[in-house]
């Protein structure tokens, strides 16, 4: 347990960092995680395909993004939060 601590005090300040990152050349967090290695889209393709495509579509503007993937959850039925 202390080993996931001390990975999670590393990572906190790097994931904060990319997601700013991010922001500021709109692009998601997410594509940016996947593209420093901190995380592996591709295992959860499957289930989360489409929320992907929605979230790094450079077409669709925050607000876009924000709004279609509410419809697409309260579709589907998820209520998790959106990023």
């Amino acid at each position: 347990m202390a080993g996931r601590r001390r990975l999670s005090i590393v990572l906190e300040p790097s994931m904060r960092v990319l997601k700013s990152i991010g922001e500021a050349l709109n692009v998601s967090a997410e594509t940016l995680f996947e593209q420093a290695g901190l995380v592996n889209l591709a295992e959860n393709l499957d289930e989360e395909a489409t929320e992907h495509a929605i979230r790094t579509d450079r077409r669709l503007t925050e607000a876009q993004r924000h709004a279609l993937l509410g419809v697409y959850r309260s579709y589907v039925g998820d209520s998790g939060t959106e990023t």
